[in-house]
This record gives C-alpha cells, structure tokens and sequence, in this order.
C-alpha cells in the first residue's frame, strides 16, 4: 500500500515480523538500531507526506504544518535534506 500511494517501497519483511511478533526474525538483524533507526525516519517520512496532501487539500496553514513536521523531525534527529516542505511553506 506504501508503494502504491507514496511511491516508495516498504520494508516489509521487517514490518511484518514487528506486526507479527517475531522476535527471532528482528533480533537476528545484526544492526537493529540502525535498521529501527531508518524504519523510523521512513515512516515520519511518509506521514509527512500524507499530512502534507491533507493540509494542502483542506485549505490548511502549511507553514504551521512545516513547524510541526520540522519539530517531529528535530525530535527524531532525522536529517534536514528530506525535508520536501520546505521548498513550499514559505512565510
């Protein structure tokens, strides 16, 4: 579903064996912090970009959003290059 509507590809297999409680499956991934770690910043990425459709298609304050999203991102210590909002919340 990822794919389809975001145009990127999930990391399904580790996904599933979080959903699915498979702790032998995650726990055999030598770098499971660096792999969380970039789960991590995939998902606030594609949340992003489903809020950012949403508050575009509402009529919403995008620069209010991209305070918000940039905040998340801050806090998730998540580098500043994908950060696609900016481009487009200027005040």
């Amino acid at each position: 579903m990822a794919e389809k509507a975001l145009g990127q590809k999930m990391d399904y297999e580790f996904l599933s064996a979080i959903v699915h409680h498979r702790p032998l499956t995650v726990f055999s991934i030598s770098d499971i912090r660096g792999v969380l770690l970039e789960f991590v910043g995939k998902v606030l990425h594609w949340f992003s970009i489903v809020a950012w459709y949403h508050f575009t298609l509402c009529g919403f304050d995008l620069v209010a959003l991209a305070k918000v999203l940039d905040e998340a991102w801050d806090r998730a210590h998540l580098s500043e290059e994908d950060r696609f909002w900016e481009k487009y919340a200027q005040p």
